[in-house]
């Protein structure tokens, strides 16, 4: 049945031809149309809905103070968090870990040389005293 109404709309029965392709292109357009129509009334309600949370946020921070921080306060109590004061953001404290990690990175690099040159002269005193417990006859 469908399939009747569009050859008959289309005129397909007399083969495809230019108006057919101008329908076509036409039924395209309209419809790109009609898509871009529908997509910019949802962003226009989109922007509507958010500004409306926001001052209805701004509101009750206004009007009850006493239900605690809204959304926005804890928003920038948390960038606050994020910017160096002086020592008690976690910004701060990040820093202070990393300052640290680094000054132990540089004294295990002289541990492990204090301990590579350990070896190398514990290496050399063995091969000293093997070759006098070779060269005198051990400890008989």
């Amino acid at each position: 049945m469908m399939t009747d109404l569009v050859i008959a709309a289309t005129g397909l029965q007399d083969g495809f031809d230019t108006d057919d392709i101008i329908y076509l292109a036409t039924l395209i357009t309209v419809s790109a149309a009609a898509a871009l129509v529908v997509l910019r009334a949802v962003r226009a309600a989109w922007r509507c809905v958010h500004q409306i949370s926001m001052d209805t946020a701004a509101v009750r921070l206004a009007l009850y103070p006493e239900r605690g921080p809204s959304i926005l306060e804890r928003i920038a109590s948390l960038e606050r968090e994020l910017k160096p004061n002086g020592g008690s953001t976690l910004r701060d404290q990040t820093t202070r870990i990393e300052t640290r990690q680094m000054e132990l990175r540089t004294k295990m690099s002289a541990l492990v040389d204090d301990v590579r040159e350990i070896k190398e002269e514990t290496d050399r005193q063995g091969d000293r005293l093997d070759r006098h417990i070779d060269k005198h006859g051990g400890f008989s």
